[in-house]
């Protein structure tokens, strides 16, 4: 297995799909569960993993098997975003380039590149260079479900709360309809 896919698949096993939405949105400034505002790294007891959730929050959302925004790469790789941002200024990424498509015009760095700076391992016997696009489906797969279920026991419950509601209401409109008469 490539360990860029391990690595990426131990993320999903520690995280929901909806515990990654939130870190996603509280970690965007650096927050981390050691205090807010704090950039430190969690302790492997508290996560399972020395990491920062600001590193892995946005493995869930890869745009492609072979190229990778800066956000992406230090979610798998080993080094935060703002190191490879300064990478990337000091040139050690050759093959970097612009999103055009997207408006924020993210900067997406190759596999290739990434290998070769140290921040991803290539595979011990010298395999593939991008990540198998059916393995990733399927781990996309797995977290598109995984937050169907969270939904739909979400609507489920909110379900019970409106039944409760109503019946709440019934109940009045009927003290009401008591007291008038």
């Amino acid at each position: 297995m490539h360990p860029i896919y391990s690595l990426y698949a131990g993320y999903l096993r520690r995280k929901s799909a909806t515990s990654a939405l939130h870190s996603c949105r509280s970690d965007r400034y650096g927050s981390t569960p050691a205090g807010h505002g704090s950039t430190q790294s969690v302790p492997r007891e508290e996560t399972g993993s020395d990491t920062t959730r600001r590193r892995r929050c946005y493995a869930s959302r890869m745009t492609s098997a072979t190229w990778f925004s800066l956000s992406e790469a230090a979610a798998l790789g080993d080094k935060s975003r703002v190191t490879l941002r300064r990478y990337l200024d000091a040139g050690r990424f050759p093959n970097a380039r612009q999103d055009e498509q997207d408006p924020n015009r993210p900067w997406l760095v190759s596999l290739g590149d990434l290998q070769a700076a140290g921040v991803m391992v290539a595979d011990d016997t010298g395999g593939a260079t991008t990540l198998d696009p059916t393995r990733m489906l399927i781990v996309r797969l797995s977290v598109a479900e995984a937050l169907a279920d969270e939904r739909a026991a979400e609507i489920a419950r909110l379900t019970k709360v409106i039944e409760t509601f109503t019946a709440q209401a019934a109940l009045m409109s009927a003290v009401l309809e008591e007291v008038r008469r």
